[in-house]
């Protein structure tokens, strides 16, 4: 259903029907001066917010050389620095995929868990231990130690 416009008076004589069409897509009121006024859902309003905000979130990230792809120019994406190459262009790839996804059912949970997700692994990679732990085959764990062999580029 497309917008239908309203006069202010339509709120007086039959709020019922502008908050129908409020409800259905989005009702338009015009007020004397001219001036046009928009009551939509506000779960959409909110999504679209966050959609805009994440698309100008990747439209920086992806103009950042690699050079430029530290914590002072990243902001709140700051841990992007832990991923390497291949890794940061998967994630943009992705972020574009959920963002363009999240504009068109104006839910934002996907581009969440996208993020909550390559935080995780970000946050792996910032530790090497914790990486080689986690990456090391299944195969070398020792059964009488209980513990997978020491990491040789930290360990010597």
């Amino acid at each position: 259903m497309t917008a239908r416009t309203f006069q202010a008076t339509d709120l007086a004589r039959d709020h019922r029907t502008v908050l129908d069409q409020a409800r259905e897509s989005e009702a338009l009121i015009r007020d004397k001066g001219g001036t046009t006024l928009a009551i939509v859902l506000l779960d959409e309003l909110r999504a679209t917010r966050e959609v805009s905000r994440l698309a100008l979130e990747l439209l920086r990230i992806e103009a950042l050389p690699q050079s430029r792809r530290v914590p002072t120019y990243l902001g709140d994406l700051a841990w992007l620095t832990y991923l390497d190459e291949e890794e940061y262009e998967e994630f943009v790839q992705e972020f574009r995929d959920a963002l363009f996804l999240a504009a068109s059912t104006h839910h934002t949970q996907i581009v969440d868990q996208l993020l909550y997700s390559w935080r995780a692994t970000a946050e792996i990679n910032s530790d090497p231990e914790l990486s080689y732990q986690l990456l090391h085959s299944v195969d070398d764990y020792d059964d009488e130690v209980g513990l997978l062999p020491l990491n040789p580029e930290i360990d010597g």
